[in-house]
C-alpha cells in the first residue's frame, strides 16, 4: 500500500471510531440502574395481591 492509501484508511478508521464513541456517549443513561418505576407500596400487600391464581391468569401486553 502506498502512503496515501494508508492515510485515507487511518482517517476513515478514526472517523468511524469517533462516531461510535459519540453514539455511545449520547445513548448511555445516567448510570443509575434503578431508573424507571419506583414502587412506594408495601411489599407484603403486593405479595398478598399476586395470588397463584392471579399470576396464572395474568397476560402480558
Amino acid at each position: 500500500m502506498n502512503r496515501r492509501t494508508l492515510t485515507v484508511t487511518a482517517i476513515v478508521v478514526l472517523a468511524v471510531v469517533g462516531a461510535a464513541a459519540a453514539a455511545l456517549a449520547l445513548t448511555r443513561g445516567s448510570g443509575d440502574a434503578a431508573e424507571g418505576v419506583h414502587n412506594q407500596g408495601d411489599p407484603a400487600k403486593v405479595a398478598d395481591y399476586w395470588t397463584d391464581e392471579r399470576m396464572r391468569d395474568a397476560v402480558g401486553d
